[in-house]
């Protein structure tokens, strides 16, 4: 890989992970309005539903979707 290359990965990279996504700013709203348990709450259900998605991934259901695509 070029050091070009790298450079620009690393600063789009960088702008990514540095932006908050829809959960932090989820849990930023319910730690103002309902205090660190409804933040606690939020982060859980993000954590759970990553859970999923995750455990979908390692059992492999995208490729049995595209094989039996309909």
């Amino acid at each position: 890989m070029h050091q070009t290359t790298l450079l620009i990965f690393a600063a789009v990279a960088f702008v990514g992970i540095a932006t908050p996504g829809p959960t932090v700013l989820l849990a930023l709203t319910n730690g103002s309005r309902y205090g660190v348990r409804g933040a606690a709450c939020g982060f859980a259900g993000a954590m759970l539903s990553d859970a999923v998605l995750i455990v979908a991934v390692a059992l492999g259901v995208g490729a049995r979707y595209r094989r039996h695509a309909a």
